[in-house]
């Protein structure tokens, strides 16, 4: 699978390029400690970014067993998380403990049942964790970190023009003009990017130009002149 994905694959760069490989995996390796021979599946440090860990326990757990089991394997080499759990961690345990998962998750709600609301807010307030409100913009995300900024140079210009008008009409994953992320770029996309065209960009620099119309438009415009020119020649 390691090698099919980053090597034979091909991804695009949102600019008409075409690249080997996928390198926007991150790779993690799943098990449990408690289970026997549970290395004899591990593929190796060279295609594992990360190791997950696979628990099912009471509540009360610390989870610390696991923790160090994993810990001592792979100590100071992968980062390790609770990849799929049927409890939450527990902050107070973890700070003495000194655990530190990467990221927990829970196989699904039905497990919160377990837990009281002020046990789950205890959790997510604890300083040591970090809530997806507390994240920067994530760079995988198909819009750009600056809204309308299509080809990532920092600014909502003419260039951003360029790229929606060309993958216009296109459907699919991570097209670089998909400013509503529903995988097709269409004439709400434009309206988005002309909604932030010439507003202060992150830089504080203010782009004045005016908004050019889609193709569609212009072509409406051309006949429009044409037909006037060839009325007016017909009537002289």
């Amino acid at each position: 699978m390691y090698n099919r994905m980053t090597t034979s694959h091909t991804y695009a760069d949102g600019l008409g390029g075409q690249f080997p490989g996928l390198h926007n995996l991150i790779w993690e390796y799943t098990s449990s400690a408690a289970k026997t021979g549970w290395l004899n599946w591990y593929p190796g440090d060279d295609v594992v970014d990360m190791i997950g860990l696979d628990i099912y326990t009471d509540p009360s757990s610390s989870m610390s067993g696991e923790w160090y089991d994993v810990l001592g394997q792979f100590n100071g080499r992968k980062m390790i998380s609770l990849s799929e759990s049927g409890t939450l961690p527990n902050a107070s345990a973890m700070n003495t403990y000194n655990i530190a998962w990467d990221y927990y998750s829970m196989w699904t709600d039905s497990y919160l049942d377990d837990f009281s609301a002020q046990q789950v807010q205890t959790l997510l307030n604890d300083s040591k964790i970090i809530t997806l409100n507390e994240l920067p913009s994530l760079p995988w995300s198909n819009s750009a970190p600056i809204a309308g900024d299509f080809n990532h140079d920092g600014a909502v210009n003419m260039g951003d023009y360029v790229i929606w008008r060309k993958f216009q009409g296109q459907t699919g994953w991570s097209l670089a003009a998909d400013s509503d992320l529903n995988g097709h770029i269409d004439a709400a996309d434009y309206a988005f990017w002309r909604s932030r065209f010439g507003q202060p960009t992150g830089s504080g620099n203010t782009v004045n130009a005016s908004v050019p119309e889609p193709t569609s438009f212009s072509l409406l415009v051309v006949m429009t002149i044409v037909l006037f020119t060839n009325r007016r020649a017909a009537m002289a």
